[in-house]
């Protein structure tokens, strides 16, 4: 089974204070790494920089993070990319390594991954997707010589959580209207089966901007994508159960919050989560 790990960034802009005040839970209630996402916020070293002074044993991760920091000089100039003269760091990094995971979806990029990289993250994909990425990959280590261990295939699964099943599909809703409309990402949904509905929520989109684009994403459609709409904790690691057994090594909850109280309800997920995996390690009673 993988680990557990959560990032909270989508479809809300949580206050960085918080999150900090919130990492110490986090770490208590099991989640092995907390990631940080690239949209919503700023550079997001500053925010695990400040969770690694509240933790200690919780491992911290950008996903996805831009590139420009490698520690030796690079100069590249392509049809579309262009670095510059010279491009080099004024200091050298100490950590003697740190692993290096790729947000890939396609053929070729995911079959790269497994030759060169520490492994592939995963976004938006169904559990039959994730397995025809985790085998891209490891047919690339194979090629390579690399042993199946030293790549690692990380996923996400937005997860939300309210009474009212209802609320916790709206906020969803809307993150997944954004990636139907969005370029790689609905090609790859169309790619694992939805193309009639994919096509739907973008003629909605052409024909009536982003609401109707929403109300175009029905409930059927939305429970068959990587999103769990729950009313409570125990309902969401038991639908997360079809993404931990497609052979994941981590698998990353983002949680989206469906009140405005982002923190609070943040806050009580985390909380029902911990309280989860302390009945799981609490001994039977003979």
């Amino acid at each position: 089974m993988p680990i557990y790990d959560i990032e909270l960034n989508s479809a809300a802009h949580y206050p960085v204070s918080g999150i900090v005040e919130l990492s110490p839970l986090i770490e208590e209630a099991g989640f092995g790494a907390f990631w940080k996402g690239e949209s919503n916020s700023t550079d997001p070293l500053v925010l695990l920089s400040a969770i690694a002074a509240q933790t200690k044993k919780l491992k911290l991760g950008t996903a996805i993070y831009h590139i420009y920091a490698a520690g030796e000089r690079v100069e590249y100039k392509g049809e579309i990319y262009d670095t510059g003269k010279r491009f080099q760091l004024s200091w050298k990094p100490s950590h003697p390594h740190f692993p290096i995971y790729v947000a890939a979806l396609g053929p070729q990029m995911t079959h790269l991954v497994g030759k060169i990289a520490d492994g592939v993250m995963i976004n938006m994909a169904t559990p039959a997707k994730i397995r025809d990425i985790a085998g891209r990959v490891h047919a690339g280590a194979r090629e390579a010589g690399r042993a199946l261990s030293d790549v690692q295939i990380i996923t996400k699964v937005r997860v939300s959580v309210n009474p009212d099943r209802t609320k916790a599909r709206a906020r969803l809703r809307q993150v997944l209207t954004f990636y139907n409309i969005a370029d790689h990402y609905s090609d790859m949904l169309k790619a694992s089966g939805f193309e009639t509905e994919v096509t739907g929520v973008q003629t909605a989109f052409r024909e009536g901007g982003f609401k109707a684009a929403q109300e175009a994403l029905t409930d059927s459609y939305m429970d068959k994508l990587p999103v769990v709409p729950a009313t409570s904790a125990g309902e969401v690691k038991e639908r997360l159960s079809p993404f931990a057994e497609a052979g994941v090594d981590r698998l990353v909850v983002p949680y989206v919050p469906s009140t405005e109280d982002v923190l609070g309800d943040a806050r009580r997920f985390i909380e029902a989560w911990g309280t989860l995996n302390k009945e799981k390690e609490r001994p039977a009673n003979v």
